[in-house]
């Protein structure tokens, strides 16, 4: 036999789907003022099927297999079969430009949102000397981990940024940024050890055309220490100080001091 074959029984590889849109709106108030707004949507869909036990065997033809992949059961969580992960994203922004003799200037709005869920489950059936360390009875139990993850947050910003022109080769640059996030967390994971039995009752589970196990009477999947509702709220600011000279027509030169932020995270 080919060690680096496999023969699997499902369909195997990813799905992915992703679109867009963005705007981009100048409206020139005045020859000094100028008015920007910038938009954009983003949503984004993956899906992949694996068959993660790479052999042959199905819950109702085991092969003598001590380990197969039950694909789906009725415990897996709410929504589409196999391990989808969905996010939407969208953002705007507002700004002010100021054109004058000494100087630039811009100031405006920033808005997002990032919504994103994930879904899993990985059955396995196991028999009962793997699953257990016993002497062989020909009894299969299903271990299994259910997911149903997700995590939104909203983000507004407000700054400014200005350069004053202090000479045709001197310019004095600075900018400050207020950032406010808000960050929520959902985590689902549930561990699911069950008794099956014997191949027949196993087969009598089930659904070759739907690959879906039927969980029905068993014990259900159980929410642990992986399981939890985090939220975080947090602002800061952050800023720029800087100086240029254009010491040629072709080339110039900078150097600046900043302070920046990292948003909202969670473990």
């Amino acid at each position: 036999r080919d060690l680096f074959k496999n023969n699997a029984d499902g369909s195997r590889g990813v799905f992915t789907h992703q679109w867009g849109i963005a705007a981009d709106l100048t409206w020139d108030i005045s020859d000094e003022v100028t008015f920007k707004s910038i938009t954009s949507y983003r949503e984004f869909f993956e899906n992949s099927f694996v068959d993660v036990d790479a052999n042959p065997a199905t819950p109702d033809n085991t092969l003598n297999m001590p380990i197969i992949y039950a694909f789906h059961t009725s415990s897996r969580p709410e929504g589409r079969l196999g391990r989808p992960v969905e996010n939407e994203y969208w953002s705007q922004e507002f700004r002010l430009h100021f054109a004058r003799d000494r100087y630039d200037l811009v100031t405006g709005l920033f808005f997002q949102h990032f919504d994103e869920t994930i879904r899993n489950e990985g059955p396995l059936l196991i028999a009962d000397y793997f699953a257990l360390g016993v002497a062989p009875a020909g009894d299969y139990y299903l271990v299994n981990n259910t997911v149903r993850n997700s995590d939104v947050l909203d983000s507004q910003s407000i700054f400014a940024d200005m350069t004053y022109h202090l000479t045709d080769e001197w310019d004095v640059f600075g900018g400050i940024r207020w950032t406010q996030e808000h960050l929520n967390v959902r985590n689902r994971n549930a561990e699911q050890f069950a008794f099956v039995g014997d191949a027949a009752a196993m087969a009598a589970r089930w659904d070759a055309g739907t690959r879906i196990f039927d969980t029905t009477g068993m014990a259900q999947p159980v929410y642990g220490a992986g399981s939890f509702d985090r939220s975080d709220n947090d602002g800061d600011w952050s800023a720029r100080l800087g100086v240029t000279w254009k010491f040629s027509d072709d080339a110039s030169a900078y150097a600046s001091i900043s302070r920046g932020y990292i948003g909202s995270g969670a473990n």
